[in-house]
C-alpha cells in the first residue's frame, strides 16, 4: 500500500520577518512644534528594494515628493501638521527573505503629536 501526502507551505510575514526599512527619526507619539517635523528612513542593506514603491503619506495625504531618496534611505522634511495628532504612513516593496522569495509589502504607521505655543496668537 501506498500513501500519497500533499503538503502546502505558505509564507507569512510576520514580526519576526526582517524588514526593509526603518524609521529612525521621528519616534512615535514625538510632540512636534510649529517648525515642522524632520524625517529620516534607512533601508535594509543587501535586500531587492523597489524604489519606486517607496511612498510617504501624512494623515493619508501622499507627501513623498518632499522627500529625498538614495539607495540606503530617504530623507525629508513636513511642515503644516495639524493641530492635535497626526498619522504618518510609510510603504516600500521589497523582498523581505524567507522561504519562499516573494515580494511583499512593509509599512509602518507613526503617531505624532502636533502641540503649538499656547502664546501664540493664530487666526
Amino acid at each position: 500500500m501506498c500513501a500519497i501526502v500533499f503538503v502546502s507551505v505558505a509564507w507569512v510575514a510576520t514580526s519576526s520577518t526582517p524588514r526593509l526599512f526603518w524609521v529612525v527619526y521621528p519616534v512615535e507619539d514625538q510632540r512636534i512644534g510649529l517648525g515642522g517635523v524632520e524625517v529620516l528612513v534607512r533601508f535594509a542593506p543587501g535586500r531587492e528594494i523597489d524604489f519606486d514603491s517607496f511612498r510617504v503619506f501624512l494623515n493619508q495625504a501622499d507627501v513623498t515628493r518632499h522627500f529625498t531618496l538614495g539607495t540606503n534611505g530617504a530623507h525629508g522634511f513636513l511642515v503644516a501638521l495639524l493641530d492635535g495628532v497626526n498619522w504618518l504612513q510609510f510603504e516600500l516593496r521589497g523582498n523581505r527573505g524567507g522561504f519562499p522569495s516573494v515580494e511583499l509589502l512593509d509599512s509602518r504607521k507613526l503617531r505624532l503629536r502636533m502641540r503649538p505655543q499656547v502664546n501664540l496668537d493664530r487666526v
